[in-house]
């Protein structure tokens, strides 16, 4: 999405499983990065290479960054069940930002445009946003798996459940409490052990 070296980037909902990851690219790519979390996942933040920590739960906290200093946000958290980041944090992006605010879930209308946008393969999402839709293709696997392989890049699990009725059901719980730190892994059978 046109990050480059050196830009301020602001990754909210960063100790989830996405954020985690996407500090680690992020870092990866010479960003400075600011992550947005709570205070007790800050610790676990920084492990995976963020510069500055935000903790929401302190009044005031879209405050701590000034408006029009930030080239990129990465927003995890925003969805139509839960609050929307982008009026707070919008602001916070240069005039010249070429990269856009960039989210992982929007409303019905972000959707639609984005998958119009994959479709037709003209971009009709708003001016300066990214409804951010994977686009599976070797390049962009093999450069993830080459940051694994150089370790700059971990994948953090929160928990590994069955795939059953039980471990689903759990798994979307403990998706949707947004406390999960890191990737909700689902093992097949429960013998099951990878193949080396």
């Amino acid at each position: 999405n046109g990050l480059k070296f050196g830009d301020r980037t602001l990754i909210i909902g960063a100790s989830g499983g996405c954020g985690l990851i996407g500090v680690q690219i992020a870092k990866a790519m010479g960003a400075h990065v600011i992550g947005v979390c709570s205070k007790r996942n800050a610790d676990l933040v920084k492990a995976v290479g963020a510069d500055e920590i935000i903790d929401y739960t302190q009044p005031d906290y879209e405050k701590q960054i000034e408006p029009k200093s930030l080239d990129f946000i990465y927003d995890v958290v925003s969805s139509p069940e839960d609050p929307d980041q982008e009026p707070w944090a919008r602001p916070l992006l240069k005039s010249d930002a070429t990269s856009p605010y960039s989210k992982i879930n929007g409303s019905v209308g972000d959707w639609v445009r984005a998958i119009l946008s994959m479709i037709f393969r003209v971009n009709f999402q708003r001016n300066g946003f990214d409804l951010h839709l994977m686009k599976a293709n070797s390049e962009d696997f093999n450069s993830l798996a080459a940051l694994i392989e150089k370790a700059k890049m971990t994948i953090p699990i929160d928990c590994e459940l069955n795939l059953d009725n039980e471990g689903i059901c759990k798994g979307f719980d403990r998706q949707k409490s947004r406390r999960a730190k890191g990737k909700i892994i689902f093992n097949i059978t429960p013998d099951y052990t990878p193949l080396k």
